[in-house]
């Protein structure tokens, strides 16, 4: 009884550590870019010293380039954004299931047999992952997302 309530409060902490590393890995990445983001604006902010400085940088393509930095502040990268939550999913399915796999395997060399109870609902996961990053990526193919003539879904924006 006790191996038993051990081995179930392993895996639950096992699933719950995973979710929390996950999230805080992805947020503190999302914080690093946006620092380095604001540092890169901040000094070119300083070298653009009069106003018709800045209005001579902001006819050029960087300029335009980081106005519209500007106006999505927490947007993924343009170009690769659809792309990106593919592959962010295929990524999260791989791990999920190959920790899932790690827990039935453990569970077989050990006496916790509740370890595959947990390894399967990891295992579980882990395939709804990578079958959702399949579906989005017909999906996508389908739709036009992953042509290199859009960005994010969205026609690309021409200054001609």
């Amino acid at each position: 009884m006790n191996d038993e309530f051990a081995a179930f409060w392993l895996s639950t902490l096992a699933v719950f550590g995973f979710i929390a590393f996950f999230v805080w890995h992805s947020s503190r990445e999302r914080f690093e870019k946006r620092r380095l983001r604001l540092e890169e604006q901040s000094r070119i902010l300083d070298r653009l010293g009069s106003g018709a400085e800045m209005a001579e940088f902001l006819k050029t393509d960087e300029g335009r380039k980081f106005l519209d930095r500007l106006d999505e502040p927490d947007a993924p990268p343009k170009r690769n954004g659809y792309r990106i939550g593919i592959i962010g999913l295929m990524t999260t399915g791989a791990i999920a299931t190959a920790l899932g796999v790690g827990f039935c395997v453990a569970s077989g060399i050990s006496s916790y047999e509740d370890l595959l109870v947990g390894g399967l609902v990891i295992v579980c996961t882990g395939i709804g992952c990578l079958l959702a990053s399949w579906i989005q990526y017909l999906l996508g193919k389908r739709w036009g997302m992953l042509d290199e003539a859009t960005r994010n879904g969205r026609p690309r924006r021409t200054f001609e």
